[in-house]
């Protein structure tokens, strides 16, 4: 049956087997099953004796890794993440926002990203590369 207009959007987008979204699916799941990879960024994010616990909250350090690897992977400008971010079902998945989560500007995501030292890329590395080669770590 065709009609004129759909009446009402539905709430929950439906999941699509593109085979981007299932590549961003399955990089989910590793990074889900290693929480110490958002450890490691946590460690960049706090300043030196600061709690976590205090002040306004800021990105979550997971999100801060997902939206670089994102970005890096695409090569997209900040100004491109942060669209992508806001529009993208996909994307916005990947990234764990939730369907009335206010997306981060451009400059957060800058700021945020640039925090993560080499040195922890290099330790977070190291922990995908044991991942993927268990019998070799």
């Amino acid at each position: 049956m065709r009609r004129k207009r759909q009446k009402q959007i539905p709430l929950a987008p439906a999941a699509h087997g593109h085979p981007h979204a299932k590549e961003l699916e399955a990089m989910a799941i590793i990074l889900d099953e290693h929480p110490e990879i958002a450890e490691l960024a946590l460690g960049d994010l706090v300043a030196k004796g600061v709690s976590p616990d205090l002040g306004a909250p800021g990105l979550t350090a997971d999100f801060v890794v997902r939206a670089a690897v994102l970005k890096q992977m695409l090569q997209f400008s900040y100004a491109r993440l942060a669209f992508a971010a806001v529009d993208s079902i996909a994307y916005r998945k990947f990234l764990e926002l939730g369907l009335c989560d206010v997306a981060p500007t451009k400059s957060a995501l800058q700021s945020n990203i640039k925090m993560l030292r080499a040195s922890t890329w290099e330790a977070i590395n190291k922990v995908l590369v044991a991942y993927a080669s268990p019998g070799c770590a």
